[in-house]
C-alpha cells in the first residue's frame, strides 16, 4: 500500500480496495486508521483533508471521533442481530432474516472460542486479510478445513454488519480463500447382527429408542422432538425435530413424513404410553428434553462397548436403515420419501449406501464365458 503523504503526525495512504486511509500512532503506541470520506477520494481532497486533521492527531483528539473500537467490544451489537434473527424464527415470520436457536449457539461458540481470542483485541477496521489469514492458518493446525471454513464464515459475516453499520467500508475476508475441503473415511455403518447385539444389550426406554433409530431411520433429533400425540398405531408423524434441546421445525421440508415400525415396536411403544405422563416420548429424569450428545453417551456407546462390535452413531443406524430397503429391493423413490429425502436427491447413494465385500460375494455374480 503506498504512501501518499507523510505530514507531521499522519501518514495518508491509498489501499487499492479500500481507497485513501489516515493512519497514524499515539503517543502510548497505540494504532489507529481511518478512512477517507468516500466524498474525498480524489488524491487533492484526500490530501486536504489529511492535512486539517493533522493538528488534531497531535493533541488526540482525531482518535476520539474515531468509532472504531476493538472487536470485543463491538461484538454485543452482532449478538444483538442474533437474538433478533432468533426471535424472527420463532415468531415465524416470513420475509425478515432469521436462524434457529442451535445456529446462534454455533455462531456464538465460534465467535468466543475462535474469533476474539485471536482479533478480539484489534479494531475493527484495523483486521487486515493478513490477520484473517493467520487465523486460518492456526485453525488448520487443530481441525479440519471444512471444520475451518464456517469460522471464517462467521467472521465475514460479522465484517459485513459493521459495514452496514457504517464503521468499516470493505470486508477483508474477501480476499481470503475458503480451505479446500478434504475427504475423511466413511464412518462406520453396522450390519444388522451388529445392530441386534447391540440392542440385546439395552433395556427400557433406552432399548425402545435405539429400536425406533434402527426400524424407522429417523434423525436423533427427530426421535428426541417425538409427541405421543405423533403416534397412532403403527405409525409415526415427523413434525419437528429438536437441536440442543430446542424444538423447531425439520430439517428440510422434505423430512415431514410418515412412516410404520414393526409389531415388536409398536407394542413398547404402547406400553410406554401407558406409563408415561409426559407429552413427549423421551425426557430426562429432570423432566427435560435429551440432547443428542446426552443419548449418545448414555444410551448408545455404552450399548456398544458391551456388545463389542465397531463404534457407530445415531446416523450410523440411519445408514442402515437405508442398506437394509436397498437390500430388500425397496424402490429408490420411497427409500428416499421414507428417510426425508427429495425425490431423485443423490444424497441417498453418496452419503447412505454401503456396499459390502462379503454381500458381493454370497450372490451368484458369476459369467460363463467360451467353451
Amino acid at each position: 500500500m503506498p504512501i501518499i503523504q507523510e505530514l507531521d503526525n499522519l501518514r495518508l495512504y491509498k489501499c487499492t480496495t479500500r481507497g485513501y486511509q489516515l493512519r497514524w500512532t499515539n503517543k502510548a503506541g497505540e494504532k489507529f486508521r481511518q478512512q477517507v470520506p468516500a466524498d474525498l477520494q480524489g488524491e487533492a481532497q484526500a490530501l486536504r483533508y489529511a492535512i486539517e486533521k493533522d493538528p488534531l492527531v497531535k493533541y488526540g483528539l482525531l482518535e476520539k471521533d474515531n468509532k472504531c473500537k476493538p472487536l470485543k467490544e463491538h461484538v454485543s451489537e452482532y449478538y444483538a442481530l442474533l437474538d433478533q434473527q432468533v426471535l424472527n424464527y420463532k415468531l415465524g415470520d416470513k420475509y425478515a432474516d432469521k436462524i434457529r436457536p442451535a445456529r446462534r449457539d454455533c455462531v456464538v461458540s465460534h465467535i468466543k472460542l475462535h474469533i476474539l481470542p485471536t482479533l478480539g483485541d484489534l479494531p475493527i477496521n484495523m483486521i487486515e486479510p493478513v490477520e484473517i489469514g493467520n487465523l486460518q492458518d492456526d485453525l488448520r493446525q487443530k481441525m479440519l478445513p471444512q471444520t475451518v471454513n464456517p469460522i471464517i464464515g462467521t467472521l465475514s459475516r460479522m465484517l459485513k454488519f459493521f459495514i452496514k453499520k457504517g464503521y468499516i467500508r470493505s470486508n477483508p475476508c474477501r480476499d481470503i480463500d475458503p480451505l479446500r475441503k478434504v475427504d475423511t473415511d466413511p464412518r462406520y455403518t453396522p450390519t444388522k447382527h451388529e445392530v441386534e447385539r447391540v440392542i440385546n444389550h439395552l433395556d427400557g426406554w433406552k432399548k425402545t429408542m435405539v429400536m425406533l433409530a434402527a426400524g424407522t431411520g429417523l434423525r436423533i433429533s427427530e426421535i428426541l422432538a417425538l409427541e405421543w400425540s405423533n403416534v397412532r398405531g403403527d405409525t409415526i408423524s415427523v413434525e419437528a425435530s429438536a437441536v440442543k434441546t430446542n424444538i423447531g421445525t425439520p430439517k428440510t421440508k422434505h423430512s415431514r413424513r410418515k412412516v410404520r415400525v414393526d409389531s415388536r415396536l409398536k407394542v413398547r411403544l404402547q406400553e410406554m404410553r401407558l406409563q408415561s405422563t409426559s407429552t413427549f416420548l423421551f425426557l430426562n429424569s429432570n423432566g427435560r428434553l435429551f440432547s443428542s450428545v446426552d443419548v449418545l453417551n448414555r444410551v448408545l456407546y455404552p450399548a456398544i462397548e458391551k456388545a463389542d462390535v465397531p463404534k457407530f452413531g445415531f446416523h450410523g443406524l440411519r445408514r442402515f436403515y437405508e442398506n437394509e430397503l436397498e437390500s430388500q429391493g425397496v424402490m429408490k423413490d420411497h427409500i428416499q420419501r421414507l428417510m426425508g429425502h427429495e425425490i431423485g436427491s443423490k444424497v441417498t447413494d453418496k452419503h447412505y449406501r454401503v456396499v459390502r465385500q462379503e454381500e458381493v460375494l454370497l450372490d451368484d455374480y458369476v459369467i460363463e464365458v467360451g467353451v
